[in-house]
């Protein structure tokens, strides 16, 4: 097992998939002359292409093998599988197994990467060779089958080697000049499908592709897909092969996922994911709001894009658009488009952020199109994405200089606009929690928070208690929010309600008793710094403190909130009159 797949297994959910007995025994294996040919299993192992496309593991068991009386299971971390009745594994001549189902785990909405144990019934193994056949067979839209990162085949005995049974069609490249060129045409310029061009959902040069070391095999499959032929196809990857551009990520591992190994976009890998909230809260230099009041600024010490995280990340292809459509692209998004395109300046970058904001608003509002919307803004960051590369990810901006557009927010914000009229759309709080944490990772605000951009902490409290977020990410996402919305251009809204007040009121709700303690007395404690020199508090400002305290004080020990009260300002002791 891959050591990056290590917390899948620690964390996976362990399924009883029994291939029922009494179903007819296979045919006897072919002598081995006839065997199809077979190699070690290599990993990932894509199942692509047209609805149909199936490949094979092979696997031997002698005839005193306990697994012919006892079984065996099947662990399985699989990549994109998105809904049911689209993805099959038959084992021998058993029914196939719909892996999409909703009582497994592997169907993600979001596409992420998901791990499940099948058990294996004897009656459905034979001595000699058996075959796990993965097959894709319906079509899914935006997708073209889906991605084995792990397996692993175990009898009493321990584990069992995988073979690949038969080679996948060899994909024939040039290093010449005139097959480059046709293949820089079809992928920037021609269509054959009455879609959008690759460039167009892509880094407009394809740049994407060879950075997450997509195999020629993947693109080939994808590009016949949007009815190119082989040949085209092969021409596509000849011309994306000559791109000067390093293999630094995978195909599957999250973009900018955060952890210590954290390095340019590709991220730390799935090693770096956490298993779960406890894990977050041991990662953190210091538990917040467990036992003690944690000082304001806690946060100024910690690299966001270093803190390993127990959300995964969107994958590339849940940064890729699931459509393209022309009349969603007005005179100035295709101006700035094209502007950007011509020169990556920051001033551009900017300005086309704005306009694929605007366009993508109005595509919600005036014709109530949230896909239309969150598609539009994935196309605008992945070529924002590009022009973070051209910008430097190993900078220490990570390619997000100050006044960077915050397009991981933008795309978390149009699901969040969903979630809220009721739509969950890929997963819903889950999806809006991912894209905002990866704000956290490469831009969480370094003192340019306004209430709008690039992160509304408000906003993503809420967004976290509507994914069902820990004690200690709750805890997290406070602690930095309020000290982001408390400096730089938000420091004079301290006093007023739209500084870290109004980030006390869902904390307030959705913690436990002493938690709603450390995060009242913390704020308490900046707030008298700030009376202290001369700050002023607004009327809305006591109101939404008093709405706060009133919404939670009653799960606070009567003597505790009394001590509370006593070391409050006395400007806001009236606030706190609730819970007497």
């Amino acid at each position: 097992m891959p050591a990056g797949m290590a917390w899948m297994r620690k964390a996976a959910w362990v399924l009883a998939l029994v291939v029922a007995s009494g179903c007819e025994s296979p045919s006897d294996p072919p002598p081995d002359d006839e065997s199809p040919d077979v190699t070690e299993l290599a990993l990932p192992f894509e199942v692509l292409g047209a609805p149909g496309a199936s490949r094979t593991i092979a696997f031997d068991l002698d005839e005193d093998d306990p697994a012919l009386a006892s079984g065996a299971t099947l662990a399985l971390t699989i990549h994109n599988i998105v809904e049911a009745d689209c993805t099959t594994l038959q084992i021998n001549d058993a029914e196939p197994i719909d892996l999409g189902d909703e009582a497994l785990p592997f169907a993600q909405a979001g596409g992420e990467i998901a791990q499940g144990v099948v058990e294996i019934d004897a009656s459905a193994l034979v001595s000699g060779r058996n075959r796990l056949v993965f097959s894709y067979t319906r079509q899914v839209a935006g997708i073209s089958g889906f991605r084995l990162l792990d397996a692993a085949l175990n009898t009493e005995e321990g584990e069992v080697p995988l073979l690949v049974e038969g080679a996948l069609i060899p994909v024939s490249t040039s290093t010449e000049a005139d097959a480059i060129e046709r293949g820089r045409r079809y992928f920037r310029e021609e269509s054959r499908d009455g879609g959008p061009t690759c460039g167009r959902c892509h880094a407009s040069g394809g740049e994407d592709l060879p950075y997450f070391d997509f195999s020629d095999h993947s693109v080939v499959e994808r590009a016949m897909f949007h009815e190119f032929t082989r040949e085209e196809s092969e021409d596509i990857v000849s011309y994306l092969r000559s791109l000067d551009v390093p293999r630094l990520g995978k195909v599957y591992d999250p973009p900018f996922q955060p952890g210590k190994a954290n390095v340019t976009s590709a991220g730390a890998g799935l090693v770096a994911v956490l298993p779960d909230d406890a894990a977050f809260a041991a990662e953190l230099s210091s538990a917040p709001l467990f036992e003690d009041v944690v000082a304001w600024d806690w946060a100024a010490s910690v690299d966001t894009h270093e803190l390993a995280a127990p959300i995964q990340m969107p994958t590339w292809f849940r940064w890729l658009p699931r459509e393209l459509h022309d009349e969603w692209f007005d005179d100035e998004l295709l101006a700035s488009e094209a502007a950007l395109d011509a020169d990556p300046s920051l001033a551009n970058a900017r300005a086309f952020m704005d306009d694929a904001v605007r366009r993508g608003k109005e595509l919600m509002v005036l014709e109530g199109d949230h896909h239309a919307r969150i598609d539009l803004l994935r196309f605008a960051a992945v070529k924002l994405w590009d022009w973070s590369r051209k910008q430097g990810f190993e900078e220490p901006h990570h390619g997000f200089p100050d006044g960077a557009p915050p397009y991981p927010y933008e795309v978390g914000f149009a699901f969040f606009e969903a979630l809220k009229e009721g739509r969950e759309i890929e997963g819903g709080g889950s999806k809006v929690l991912a894209w905002w944490w990866l704000q956290f990772v490469v831009d969480p605000g370094r003192g340019h928070s306004n209430g709008v951009r690039p992160l509304n902490y408000e906003d993503v409290q809420t967004a976290a208690v509507l994914a069902g977020a820990g004690i200690a990410q709750l805890g997290f996402i406070h602690l930095l929010g309020s000290w982001e919305e408390s400096r730089g251009e938000m420091v004079a809204e301290m006093g007023t309600e739209k500084g870290p007040v109004r980030l006390l009121d869902s904390m307030m709700v959705s913690m436990p008793a002493l938690q709603r303690e450390m995060v009242i007395r913390r704020f308490l404690r900046q707030e008298t710094v700030f009376l202290q020199g001369g700050g002023a508090l607004t009327e809305l400002h006591h109101a939404k403190l008093a709405i706060a305290w009133e919404n939670g004080c009653a799960e606070i020990d009567s003597a505790v909130r009394a001590s509370i009260r006593a070391a409050a300002p006395e400007e806001v002791q009236a606030d706190l009159s609730a819970c007497p």
